[in-house]
């Protein structure tokens, strides 16, 4: 019995040690920067490039539109609703119609992708 209580004290006093230096080290620790210092965050723009791939989440419904860029960038697009679609001659077109290799100019904002142009 005394064995036994005793192991129980030093697991507690062990783990009450391991919490303290725990406690001890996220106190200590600084604030990252999410961002480097003076950055600019982009949060509007467009992009030029090849859609890699245009895929919808079947039990979520959301929509996501992937392109590549002649440097080998790739940004991924989330498409919303109010998101336009448009062949080079201004017809509008539906997310179903984008195909995988066709070039596009997406303008985006911090939200996504709000007008995607099928270019010739």
């Amino acid at each position: 019995m005394k064995i036994i209580a005793i192991t129980l004290f030093v697991m507690l006093v062990a783990s009450a040690a391991c919490y303290a230096a725990d406690t001890r080290c996220v106190l200590e620790k600084e604030p990252q920067a999410t961002e480097p210092v003076g950055a600019v965050v982009e949060t509007v723009g467009v992009f030029v490039g090849k859609i890699v791939s245009a895929c919808e989440i079947a039990c979520t419904g959301e929509r996501k539109l992937t392109v590549e860029n002649e440097t080998g960038e790739c940004k991924i697009f989330p498409f919303c609703a109010t998101t336009k679609v448009a062949d080079s001659t201004f017809h509008t077109a539906t997310f179903n119609q984008l195909k995988k290799g066709e070039k596009v100019k997406v303008e985006y904002t911090e939200k996504g992708a709000k007008a995607v142009t099928v270019e010739k």
